[in-house]
């Protein structure tokens, strides 16, 4: 045991050694006279490159109390390129943090500096120091435009100049970010002091002072941003126009509009045999001319003005067609304050644009594209392939095995997907772990909403399962009624009790808990003569509570029961089942 413990002390110290600069001390500032923290730190080696991020863990300690850190990124010229500032509390602090490596402007390889300082409340203050030798200049293939409006548009290569592929169209005073991601999880450029500068807060403005298009450039050595020729687009007749049909409004007294509605008329616009036709969602609370600003999820299609001509998805390309079909009709599965578009060249569509809330969703023919990102066939995730839905142009799903303990991860960034808390940790960041049970899972993700759905299929003991009306995973979700592929799984927490938490839109709903999962085409359900709160007018029906807002369902069920091969349940003791509805 002793010598494990000394290989371990040995390397970790080998470890911090290789990246440590000795000149600690020169790096205190000078009125810093106080009794010194402790501070013990490693930084992961590796060959750096701009826009890489440098993690340091390790100790913090004093004997009274720790004030803050600081860490400070500088150029082999002692400039400062970066800085990071953390406040602390306590005589001990387990430091794992990071800084990432700004790309400066015409940049070069140079040999930076990391510095932290560790500052006590009795004016002590220690530094420890490591050297990255060699930081290299990254090359980049794609950038992105990403806008304030939720549109992302590729910038492709064209030797060191990134350009859009054709003229865009851009409202005015739009802003956004330039980026090597669909987000700010890369190397991305904004605005500092009116300057365009990497890892800066503000937007840069792209549109002028009226709707126009133009193509943009940009040049990320030289931060050089150019506009081309712009063109103003002129207002067609209001006769020649677009409505949207559909069960997309947001005014809950619209339903399915079927018919030509003033609200839901598409202006058009034109230059040379270009025409494009807009719509945004209108306020107001009157059900004739608003819906308070947002669509709804669900799907849309557009008549031409007065004429039978329609515009129509048949899930792989876009249909022109002079008869209506609601069966082809484009996917909107986020509310939201969104703007439509469709794009037409001599009079045939190439494409229609779903924008706004942060959000963007592009239909072309053979191709559909999420918020910057081409929706493939399938996608990544833990190892596994999601595929495509049926029907479906950009939500996938798949039946795998998950481990207890295991990290969760995809192709797509996790952080702005819902988290199901009864069966994972980690919600919000880009990975979570899986907490609940190991087996086999299955596993829904819309790429577009954010939506994600996970459900054990392993039954009893290890689950129950909820179905039912006026529920939802969250408050944001569209209502679930009685929907096998949306039970919500009430997860073993310990003996025979199980949790699971909904959002409850307070309309009286009812709801039953089965025993196994819909799928196997068994409906096994939880008599309710078992319990004596919540019990509904049918032998397998509960009640859940009249007020809307967030609940965890608590069932015990004592001392378990038995599942007949007839589907036949039984309890094992002679206590009864409890169940409660915690609001939360």
């Amino acid at each position: 045991m002793l010598k494990k413990l000394y290989c371990l002390a040995l390397s970790v110290a080998m470890c911090g050694f290789a990246g440590c600069s000795d000149n600690n001390e020169e790096n205190i500032s000078n009125d810093k006279t106080g009794p010194k923290p402790g501070i013990d730190l490693v930084m992961t080696p590796a060959d750096y490159k701009y826009g890489d991020k440098v993690s340091v863990t390790g100790l913090l300690t004093d004997d009274r109390n720790l004030e803050h850190y600081e860490m400070l990124l500088l150029n082999s010229r002692g400039d400062t390129l970066a800085t990071k500032y953390q406040m602390l509390l306590g005589q001990q602090f387990n430091m794992d943090d990071f800084i990432q490596i700004p790309l400066p402007k015409n940049a070069s390889a140079d040999d930076l500096r990391l510095v932290v300082k560790l500052d006590n409340t009795r004016n002590g203050e220690a530094v420890q120091t490591f050297d990255l030798p060699a930081v290299s200049v990254p090359t980049f293939e794609l950038l992105n435009l990403v806008l304030g409006n939720g549109n992302i548009i590729e910038l492709m290569k064209s030797g060191d100049v990134f350009t859009t592929p054709t003229e865009q169209v851009f409202p005015a005073g739009v802003k956004g970010l330039i980026s090597t991601t669909t987000g700010k999880n890369g190397i991305y450029w904004g605005t500092r002091n009116s300057e365009i500068a990497t890892m800066a807060r503000d937007s840069i403005t792209i549109g002028g002072d009226v709707e126009s298009s133009f193509t943009v450039s940009f040049n990320p050595r030289t931060f050089e941003l150019t506009f081309g020729e712009r063109h103003v687009w002129s207002p067609l007749p209001n006769t020649d126009c677009y409505y949207i049909l559909g069960t997309i409004s947001g005014h809950w007294q619209d339903g399915e509009i079927t018919t030509e509605r003033t609200k839901m008329r598409m202006a058009g616009f034109q230059s040379k045999s270009d025409t494009y036709y807009t719509w945004t969602a209108p306020e107001g609370d009157d059900p004739e001319v608003g819906m308070w600003g947002s669509t709804a999820a669900g799907t849309f299609r557009m008549k031409q003005g007065g004429q039978q001509g329609y515009i129509l998805w048949d899930g792989q390309k876009i249909v022109q067609s002079a008869t209506d079909d609601a069966s082809k009709s484009f996917p909107l599965t986020a509310a939201g304050a969104f703007t439509i578009k469709a794009n037409l060249t001599a009079g045939v569509c190439t494409g229609v644009e779903i924008s706004g809330s942060g959000k963007s969703l592009i239909f072309t023919n053979g191709k559909v594209t999420v918020n910057g990102t081409v929706a493939a066939p399938s996608i990544n995730f833990c190892g596994n392939k999601l595929n495509l839905k049926a029907g479906a142009s950009y939500i996938y799903e798949g039946t795998i095995t998950l481990k207890k303990g295991q990290k969760i991860y995809s192709d797509f960034d996790l952080s702005g997907f819902t988290c199901n808390l009864d069966l994972f940790n980690g919600g919000g960041n880009s990975t979570w772990t899986l907490k609940g049970n190991g087996g086999t899972y299955y596993v829904r993700m819309d790429v577009f909403s954010g939506a994600f759905y996970a459900c054990p299929l392993n039954g009893y003991p290890d689950v129950l399962y909820m179905d039912g009306w006026s529920w939802a995973p969250t408050a944001t979700s569209t209502a679930v009624v009685w929907s096998a592929e949306n039970v919500l799984p009430i997860v073993r927490t310990n003996g025979n009790r199980y949790e699971g938490t909904f959002y409850n839109f307070g309309w009286g709903g009812d709801v039953a808990f089965y025993v196994v999962h819909p799928s196997t085409g068994a409906s096994h359900r939880l008599p309710n003569t078992f319990f004596t709160k919540y019990v509904g007018g049918n032998a397998g029906g509960f009640l859940i509570p009249s007020s809307a807002g967030y609940y965890k369902v608590v069932i015990d069920l004592k001392d378990g029961i038995n599942v007949a091969a007839d589907g036949t349940v039984t309890a094992k003791g002679n206590d009864k089942f409890t169940i409660d509805y915690i609001a939360q």
